[in-house]
């Protein structure tokens, strides 16, 4: 009793949470020098931008051997501006099968892209392809995926 009443108490308390806090400042420098200092060595930067990437509608039936033209832009969400020199893919999905994927364009100056596909049944008779563009990203982008259109291709 006789610390607490000499304010022992108080002042060690008081004295412990100001090293705790200087730990834990200490700490917080260290994680972020250890966290950023790479990244800033190597001139490369974390923040990304989100993308949209849009594919124009394509035929809902078409025949084997017909070709689809997949065309399509790829921009930042947030103010349009296009991304060019990035490679989109052409894939497929289907309950039976992993995502496959068809073909891969560049995409222009403005972000635009085009690629054509001649159509192959996956089996013998009818089948039906869910076709969509995927952007994987990159340092500065994060990925997008478009709309995904369901195609049926007849036998020939």
């Amino acid at each position: 009793m006789n610390a607490v009443r000499s304010g022992c108490f108080y002042g060690c308390v008081t004295k412990n949470l100001r090293k705790m806090r200087r730990v834990g400042l200490l700490l917080l420098v260290s994680l972020l020098t250890v966290v950023l200092a790479p990244a800033a060595a190597s001139g490369q930067y974390y923040v990304q931008q989100h993308t949209t990437l849009v594919l124009e509608p394509l035929p809902a039936v078409i025949v084997t051997g017909d070709t689809i033209h997949f065309s399509g832009r790829l921009y930042v969400s947030e103010g349009g501006a296009p991304l060019a020199n990035k490679t989109v893919y052409i894939e497929y999905d289907s309950p039976f099968e992993h995502t496959r994927i068809l073909a891969s364009v560049t995409t222009g100056a403005g972000g635009v892209f085009s690629v054509a596909w001649k159509a192959v049944p996956k089996g013998v008779g009818q089948c039906t392809y869910n076709l969509f563009a995927m952007f994987i990203g990159d340092d500065g982008n994060y990925y997008s995926i478009s709309r995904q259109y369901q195609v049926l291709v007849l036998p020939s």
